[in-house]
């Protein structure tokens, strides 16, 4: 039985996989253009997000918040975009991974 973490987070069928692959070509901006795509101004709003939640864990302003369904959906959505490999670069920087922790 396939359950709904599965069903987003499942790798190569997850809607999470899927939606970072998503780049239709009517939505896709001249190389000459200085604003993102849509497809890549949205995946960029995900990851602010899930960077956001991880703050508040991290900084423990909230307690208890660690706990929370909705933390370990951000852990695990973060841990499944680094392992997905699409945006390599970016977490291949000590920086980021730095920031995460």
């Amino acid at each position: 039985m396939l359950t709904s973490h599965d069903a987003f987070f499942a790798p190569q069928t997850g809607l999470f996989q899927c939606f970072m692959l998503w780049d239709p070509a009517e939505l896709q901006v001249d190389l000459d253009e200085t604003q993102p795509s849509l497809p890549a101004q949205l995946k960029t709003k995900i990851f602010e997000i899930g960077e956001s939640i991880w703050e508040l864990i991290r900084s423990n302003k909230i307690p208890g918040v660690a706990d929370d369904s909705l933390v370990s959906q951000s852990l695990h959505f973060i841990s499944t975009a680094i392992r997905s490999g699409y945006y390599k670069s970016l977490f291949s920087l000590r920086d980021t991974i730095a920031s995460l922790v």
